[in-house]
């Protein structure tokens, strides 16, 4: 059985993935720059919580040993 933290990041990676759906994005392996930047707007204006760039980028990278700084 896959221990939490792995349940936790294929979450993210499912999440990342609509989100980019939604916002009519690429899939997120297929992603460039400014559609990071775009998805990263994009986040902000449905949700009101500001993600930044290089955690995107991050997260999308499959690095998750930094905790992300949420911002309101």
């Amino acid at each position: 059985m896959p221990s939490n933290s792995q349940n936790e990041h294929r979450l993210v990676k499912i999440c990342l993935a609509e989100a980019c759906s939604r916002a009519g994005l690429p899939v997120p392996g297929d992603l460039i720059q400014r559609d990071m930047v775009a998805l990263c707007d994009t986040i902000e204006s449905k949700t009101g919580v500001m993600i930044s760039l290089s955690t995107i980028k991050r997260l999308l990278n499959g690095q998750f040993a930094r905790i992300p700084q949420w911002l309101r």
